[in-house]
């Protein structure tokens, strides 16, 4: 049983992370465009 579920949950993990790290990476040049406008 773990071996079926330890793969599953590691590949769901790293979409996780990804998923987490592109929407920090565009959070923050957003966050930088507006207020590089701004200044």
């Amino acid at each position: 049983m773990q071996r079926i579920i330890i793969p599953w949950h590691e590949v769901l993990t790293e979409e996780i992370l990804s998923q987490m790290a592109e929407l920090f990476l565009i959070g923050y040049f957003v966050h930088a465009a507006s207020f590089g406008l701004c200044r």
